[in-house]
């Protein structure tokens, strides 16, 4: 996530969501960890996913299936296996190249 969308989801309440679904997933917070908040909500989105039983919106297979190494989840929270989003990125078609969900970016 990058700065542009990261103050973007400050901005739409974002990131506290995200921080609300983390403590309920188990995870603690300081100020070290929320200063990595870019990587920790990616963390967290992979995390609920797999808790919430969430599919991949390509291939279908659920998230629950795969290690963590194995999916990425996107700037908009939305979580991918990284075959599928490799293929993405390889698509000559622009309109191809967003989240097959929301069609916010990849990156």
């Amino acid at each position: 996530m990058d700065a542009e969308h990261y103050a973007s989801s400050i901005r739409n309440g974002k990131v506290a969501n995200y921080l609300k679904t983390g403590k309920a997933l188990g995870y603690k917070f300081d100020y070290a960890s929320i200063v990595k908040a870019p990587a920790l909500l990616k963390e967290i989105a992979k995390d609920k996913a797999k808790k919430e039983g969430e599919r991949c919106p390509v291939c279908l297979v659920s998230i629950s299936e795969f290690d963590n190494d194995s999916i990425e989840a996107l700037p908009c929270g939305h979580v991918i296996c990284k075959d599928d989003l490799a293929t993405l990125e390889a698509s000559d078609n622009p309109s191809l190249r967003v989240c097959p969900i929301c069609r916010g970016p990849l990156h």
